[in-house]
């Protein structure tokens, strides 16, 4: 087995165990039969990520890339419904759901567009779309930093998921460099700094007690 196959199946592994990680959480929101104070945004980041991975994957004929991220895409979706499901603002979801899809529809429409005559430059432009997205999902759960420092606890920072996002972080970024995609080795590589942050962060505010959804008290 070749080092290009071995980096390709730990990438698939990791990228599986990363999009696994929404489980407990989405088992927390039926428990609890509320979101609490959990941010969507890790969802719907990682939802884009997949749909212009995808589209990336395809476009440079990487069955690896876009395989992984048809998977991703289904989990993430699934996911994102419990949320929507169980969290007590559904407006404002829905809203921030609207935008996305018609950023995304609108770019992919402009993408595949541009593809029909120049793909070198369509998936060079889609490939720093990619890259950005990606920085911005690893970085989502610094959503509630403010909040981490406030409490002086990581528990409403998800633990899990930040370990895989860092093993599978440094697992592609490896992919990369063997096969020589820098649009695969700088997200991935800033994915790897932003990964140990957080599990600085772990260390310095270590969750206190049980991990719980903080719930807001209702003012009925």
């Amino acid at each position: 087995m070749t080092t290009v196959q071995i980096l390709s199946w730990a990438s698939v592994a990791t990228n599986i165990v990363l999009y696994s990680t929404g489980i407990p959480r989405c088992r927390e929101f039926r428990e609890q039969k509320t979101t609490g104070n959990v941010s969507p945004f890790p969802f719907v980041a990682t939802i884009l990520n997949c749909i212009f991975w995808l589209a990336y994957g395809m476009l440079q004929n990487d069955a690896l890339i876009w395989e992984v991220n048809i998977i991703g895409l289904t989990m993430q979706t699934i996911y994102l419904l419990c949320f929507v499901f169980y969290c007590e603002h559904k407006a404002s979801v829905l809203r921030m759901l609207f935008f996305c899809a018609c950023f995304s529809g609108g770019i992919l429409y402009y993408i595949f567009f541009v593809s029909i005559s120049r793909p070198y430059v369509a998936a060079t432009w889609l490939g720093f779309l990619c890259n950005g997205l990606t920085i911005i999902m690893f970085a989502s759960p610094l959503s509630t930093l403010p909040e981490v420092i406030r409490t002086k606890s990581s528990a409403s920072m998800p633990g899990f998921l930040t370990m895989a996002t860092f093993i599978c972080a440094i697992a592609w970024t490896a992919y990369g460099y063997v096969v020589e995609d820098l649009f695969l080795i700088v997200p991935n590589g800033v994915g790897c700094v932003l990964g140990a942050f957080q599990c600085i962060l772990f260390c310095v505010y270590p969750m206190r007690g049980l991990r719980q959804i903080d719930v807001k008290p209702s003012n009925a």
